[in-house]
C-alpha cells in the first residue's frame, strides 16, 4: 500500500467522526502540503526508522515549502503525530510497516515568550481609548483578560453576565477554507481546559457596559452590518493600533502573553493563572512564563532579604 493511501484510509476510517471540523481540515492541509510530497509516494514497508528520522529532521530544518525555512516545533510534532497514528492503523490493517515507537523524538527548543513592556501597553490602550471605534476595545479587552483571537472574535454579548461581572469563553472563532473558499467558523474550543469563566476587572466591565448599550449587534466585535469579524481582518487592525502607538509589530497573541506576564507581576499564583488562561494544567503555564516568573522571584527575595539582618 502507498502511504497516501493509507494516510487517506485513516483520515477517513478513524478521524472524520471525531475530529473538529477545523482539525480535520487542518491534518488534511498538512498531509498536502507536508507529508505527501516528501514520503507520501513511498510504500508502507519502505517507511523504516532512518527515513522517518530523516524526514522529521527535514521539517525542522527547512520545512517550510513557502520560505525554506524551519517549520514550528508544534508542528513538526503534529506532522509526526499523524504520520505515526496513521502508520499504526495500518499495523491494525495487516499491513506491514515499521515500529513508530523506535523514531527517537528530536529535541526541541522551547519558543522565549515575549510581552510588550509597560510603557508599550499603555501607549496601545491610549491609541485605542484614541481611536473611540468600539471594535479596537476588543485589544484592551485581551490585555486584561489573556482571551484567545479565536475566542475574542467568538464573544457574544450572551457570553457576559454584568450583574456578576464575568465572561464564559465557550467557543472560538477561525477561518476555514472548504471548496476553495474561505470561511469563518465558529466551535468549542479545542480543549477541555479552554472552556472557563473570566472575572471581568472594573473599569473593563463599565467599558464593555456601555459598549452593549450602542451595539445591535449579537457578537462584542462585530463588523458595520452586524456580522462575525474574520480573523484576518481583526489582525490587520490590531497592526494598524500598533502603528498608531508607535509599537513594534508583534503578533496577535503576544497580548495574552502580556496579560500572563502582568499578572505574574502582581502577584497572581500559577494555579489560578493557569485556570485563567485555559491551560491543562499549572505545569505549562510554570514552563511558559518562567522568565516573568524570575523577576516575580527577584522581587520577592529582595523582599525577603529586607527582613534578615545581615551587613545591619
Amino acid at each position: 500500500m502507498i502511504f497516501t493511501e493509507l494516510l487517506g484510509s485513516w483520515m477517513r476510517d478513524k478521524q472524520a467522526y471525531v475530529l473538529k471540523r477545523r482539525t480535520y481540515l487542518r491534518y488534511e492541509e498538512i498531509i498536502r502540503t507536508q507529508i505527501a510530497p516528501s514520503i507520501g509516494k513511498l510504500d508502507t514497508g519502505e517507511l523504516t526508522i532512518p527515513i522517518l528520522q530523516s524526514f522529521q529532521k527535514q521539517k525542522l530544518t527547512d520545512g517550510n515549502v513557502l520560505t525554506g525555512k524551519p517549520l514550528a516545533s508544534n508542528t513538526v510534532k503534529n506532522m509526526m503525530s499523524i504520520v505515526r497514528n496513521a502508520i499504526d492503523y495500518g499495523r491494525e490493517l495487516g499491513v506491514p510497516v515499521c515500529d513508530t515507537r523506535q523514531v527517537v523524538p528530536l529535541k526541541f527548543e522551547e519558543k522565549q515568550i515575549t510581552a510588550f513592556r509597560k510603557d508599550e501597553q499603555k501607549r496601545i490602550e491610549k491609541a485605542v481609548a484614541e481611536s473611540k471605534k468600539p471594535n479596537h476595545f476588543g485589544i484592551v479587552l485581551c490585555l486584561y483578560t489573556g482571551l484567545r483571537l479565536g475566542e475574542l472574535l467568538a464573544l457574544t454579548w450572551d457570553d457576559i453576565d454584568f450583574h456578576t461581572g464575568v465572561l464564559t469563553v465557550d467557543k472560538t472563532s477561525c477561518v476555514l477554507k472548504e471548496g476553495g473558499t474561505y470561511k469563518i467558523h465558529v466551535d468549542r474550543p479545542k480543549t477541555d481546559s479552554s472552556v472557563r469563566v473570566i472575572p471581568i476587572p472594573k473599569p473593563i466591565l463599565a467599558e464593555l457596559k456601555a459598549m452593549r448599550k450602542k451595539s445591535r449587534a449579537e457578537f462584542v466585535i462585530s463588523t458595520c452590518h452586524s456580522g462575525r469579524v474574520s480573523n484576518r481582518s481583526y489582525q490587520t487592525t490590531y497592526a494598524k493600533i500598533l502603528t498608531r502607538a508607535r509599537v513594534d509589530y508583534k503578533n496577535f497573541h503576544v497580548l495574552r502573553h502580556t496579560f500572563a506576564t502582568r499578572a505574574l507581576e502582581c502577584g497572581i499564583d500559577i494555579k489560578t493563572l493557569s485556570e485563567l488562561m485555559g491551560h491543562k494544567s499549572p505545569a505549562i503555564t510554570m514552563n511558559r512564563y518562567v522568565h516573568s516568573l524570575m523577576e516575580t522571584k527577584r522581587k520577592a527575595m529582595n523582599a525577603l532579604a529586607k527582613t534578615l539582618n545581615f551587613g545591619k
